[in-house]
């Protein structure tokens, strides 16, 4: 039996289209704008007997053991980040990792953060260009 899933992409108009996050100062209020719930097939990879052809868009699946064992509360974070930046560092040789936005998304209705549920890209270039500058300032990010 095929499998499937709700995804729900922007409706397209003129006007600049996004969430409003944490709207009016309240956390976890979320306004939305116009959406278009789309059923889509799922496939488990691992089973389906194709292979995975991600390298060429920049995805892998790695298995990388943690030393965490429990994440309530916020002493996981940085494990998780010197476990990451160890892992980034030696499977992608880079000279700097910055973590920022630990977001746990989890699905309950009293979550903060519920899964995000919709197509989407957190950063455009600019954006991402901006929020670097942002976290590192100019001369740093100009780097």
């Amino acid at each position: 039996m095929q499998r499937t899933g709700i995804v729900n992409y922007h409706v397209h108009k003129p006007e600049r289209q996004a969430f409003q996050l944490d709207a009016g100062g309240i956390v976890g209020n979320l306004i939305s704008p116009e959406l278009f719930p789309t059923q889509v097939n799922l496939t488990d990879m691992r089973t389906s007997g194709r292979p995975l052809r991600f390298a060429p868009d920049c995805v892998e699946f790695l298995n990388a053991p943690s030393a965490i064992r429990d994440f309530s509360g916020d002493q996981w974070k940085r494990t998780c980040e010197h476990e990451l930046a160890q892992l980034l560092t030696a499977k992608i040789n880079v000279r700097e990792v910055v973590i920022f936005d630990h977001t746990l998304r989890v699905d309950d209705p009293k979550a903060t953060r519920k899964p995000a549920r919709n197509v989407h890209s957190d950063y455009s270039a600019d954006g991402a260009r901006q929020r670097l500058e942002d976290l590192l300032g100019a001369e740093r990010a100009a780097e």
